[in-house]
C-alpha cells in the first residue's frame, strides 16, 4: 500500500511539473503573492479539468446508447487503441 502511495505521489510530481500555461500562472502567482493564489491557480484548474472530463465522459455516455453508433464508435476506438500501439 505504501509503495502504490509512493508511485502515486512521484507520478503526480512528474505530471504536475510539466510546463505550460497553468504551471506558468502558477509560478507567477506563487513569486507574486505566496502560497495561497498559486494554489488557487491549481484548484481552478483541477475544477476545470474535472468539469471537462464529465461533460466528455456524460456526453459518450449518451451516444453510445445509440445502437447504430455504439459498434462504428467501437471499431473505431479499437482501431485508435492499436494505431497508438503500433506507435510507440
Amino acid at each position: 500500500m505504501l509503495m502504490l502511495f509512493a508511485s502515486a505521489f512521484v507520478l503526480g510530481l512528474v505530471f504536475n511539473a510539466a510546463p505550460g500555461a497553468v504551471f506558468a500562472e502558477t509560478v507567477r502567482q506563487g513569486v507574486r503573492g505566496g502560497y495561497r493564489p498559486a494554489l488557487a491557480v491549481q484548484l481552478g484548474s483541477l475544477v476545470g479539468d474535472a468539469s471537462w472530463a464529465l461533460l466528455g465522459l456524460a456526453g459518450i455516455g449518451l451516444v453510445m446508447q445509440v445502437d447504430a453508433l455504439r459498434w462504428p464508435i467501437g471499431l473505431a476506438g479499437a482501431a485508435y487503441l492499436f494505431w497508438l500501439s503500433w506507435d510507440s
